[in-house]
């Protein structure tokens, strides 16, 4: 069965990529992009239980990935029960993989760029 996906960047133009890989790889049923964590914490709020996977890059404005998963832990922990959220992010640093470990929760740290088989990975919760 397919899932539905969201996909949290900042970067319009990685969105647009990712954007063709998602339809690419034939593992989603639908598929939601934010380039704003307020944005994106408003719809999970309200419609989370839609979406099945998260895509979350770290390195935002206004709301930063980590921002939010702090919102998320401290007031809508629910939303960690019904999505796999993965962290997408172009750092390198071991800092943030060691931060991302603050929250057991999170299902991954996917170093990009994303592959159309690591997609294909998350939607199979092999990631």
């Amino acid at each position: 069965m397919k899932k539905s996906v969201c996909i949290i960047d900042d970067d319009e133009i990685y969105q647009k990529i990712v954007s063709k890989m998602v339809e690419r790889s034939g593992s989603f049923s639908e598929a939601k992009y934010f380039t704003q964590s307020i944005q994106a914490l408003d719809y999970l709020k309200n419609e989370g239980s839609l979406t099945e996977i998260v895509l979350l890059d770290i390195n935002m404005p206004q709301m930063d990935g980590w921002q939010l998963l702090r919102e998320i832990s401290e007031n809508q922990p629910a939303i960690f029960q019904q999505t796999s959220i993965y962290i997408v992010s172009s750092s390198i640093a071991e800092s943030d993989r060691e931060k991302a470990k603050m929250f057991p929760a999170l299902k991954g740290f996917i170093t990009k760029p994303i592959t159309i088989s690591k997609l294909k990975e998350v939607a199979e919760n092999k990631a």
